[in-house]
């Protein structure tokens, strides 16, 4: 029986994962959601909420603020829509979280290349 679950819990989060990150770059006509990324979606096991990753570039300024407004705003628009495309008995309550992932790889990324430039100056 938990196994069944956990299959469940898989299905469903791909399919909001597909479906969100879909809705948000083809149906949703706000500009402050542009390059907007769905990284990941984690449903319970009750299969009632669901957290939503998401991350987009900076342009210049923090805007994670400004996004998750945004989503947290539309999300009952995000969950009519998904009821009508997704054929599951209940769509769970949406969650928007920034995910931080790609700003710290970036950072990351750049302290390695600050290493090596210094190492091939020596």
């Amino acid at each position: 029986m938990g196994r069944a679950k956990g299959i469940a819990q898989k299905r469903v989060s791909e399919k909001l994962y597909l479906s969100i990150a879909s809705l948000i770059n083809n149906g949703m006509n706000d500009r402050r959601l542009q390059l907007v990324t769905v990284t990941h979606v984690t449903v319970d096991k009750e299969l009632e909420h669901a957290n939503v990753w998401v991350c987009a570039p900076s342009l210049g300024e923090d805007r994670s603020e400004e996004v998750l407004g945004v989503l947290d705003k539309a999300s009952g628009f995000i969950r009519h829509e998904l009821a009508s495309r997704l054929k599951i008995r209940r769509i769970p309550q949406l969650h928007f979280v920034w995910d931080f992932t790609p700003d710290r790889a970036a950072q990351v990324e750049q302290l390695i290349d600050d290493v090596i430039s210094s190492n091939e100056h020596r």
